[in-house]
């Protein structure tokens, strides 16, 4: 609400994670680090509210404490979208070179730490033998395996592991009621050519689909280009790559063909229930 109605004033956003970095180097006679995790999500339900532009300024502000050479050893930022990525037309959240110090970024087509980006095969069934589940390891193979990020196959979304556990039973425990409004949004303004919504109920009935998809999440063209759209699913854990080849052969392109699939039987429910 503050964002929206514009009182929570510029520099008290700006200073505060600079202010708190000065004060922790200063007690700890050493340099800090800064950890920076789900931005994406207020980034995204900003966009499908309407205020994305002054949420962009929010995180950029906050994003400025990274070039503080003097009392930063390093920042980690954990998120869906690239903080280095211009996101034109709606809002924007980019960043010049000087912004950013020797920024590093680490994406779902990476081999580098995949091993953290979700629970591997054998931290599932070490879970569930804690928790005397063992015999349940083939239904939550069925609903919750097959996420993969780089080479690695066979990754399984924590939070619906956690849930499980917790629950001692198998359901869908992803909202689908974001992602419906999200499609909503993006369908309103769909036009002849933009046949998202059959592209959609190929993918959930199982088969796989080619495409270009950029390393970075776009916001701006989600309305205008459908790649963006898969692109985004892909970088939010929701479609996964079969397979890939450089695109037509042209050796000058860095661009990229994918061939995507929904990642599992859990995301597959999820998107089912948006394209009935």
């Amino acid at each position: 609400d503050s964002v929206i109605s514009g009182d929570f004033e510029e520099i008290y956003k700006t200073s505060l994670i600079w202010m708190l970095m000065i004060i922790l180097c200063f007690v700890y006679d050493q340099k800090v680090i800064v950890l920076i995790e789900a931005y994406a999500t207020p980034l995204q339900m900003s966009y499908e509210w309407g205020y994305g532009s002054e949420m962009a300024s929010l995180v950029r502000s906050c994003f400025a404490c990274l070039k503080e050479e003097k009392y930063l050893d390093r920042g980690i930022i954990m998120g869906t979208s690239d903080v280095c990525a211009p996101m034109t037309g709606r809002f924007q959240l980019s960043f010049s070179i000087t912004d950013m110090l020797n920024m590093h970024v680490i994406r779902p087509t990476y081999n580098r730490y995949v091993s953290y980006f979700g629970f591997m095969e054998e931290e599932v069934l070490e879970a569930l033998r804690e928790y005397n589940l063992e015999d349940k390891k083939e239904e939550v193979a069925f609903w919750y395996n097959g996420i993969r990020f780089g080479e690695v196959e066979n990754i399984y979304n924590p939070y619906s592991i956690v849930h499980f556990l917790s629950n001692r039973r198998s359901g869908n425990y992803l909202s689908n009621d974001r992602m419906n409004r999200f499609f909503e949004m993006i369908l309103d303004e769909e036009n002849d050519n933009y046949k998202l919504e059959d592209t959609m109920k190929q993918l959930v009935a199982g088969n796989t689909i080619r495409c270009e998809i950029e390393d970075e999440v776009v916001y701006a063209y989600l309305h205008r280009n459908q790649n963006a759209i898969l692109n985004y699913l892909m970088q939010n854990g929701y479609l996964k790559i079969i397979n890939y080849d450089e695109n037509d052969g042209n050796k000058y392109s860095w661009q990229l063909q994918y061939e995507l699939a929904v990642a599992n039987n859990e995301m597959r429910a999820l998107l089912q229930e948006v394209f009935k």
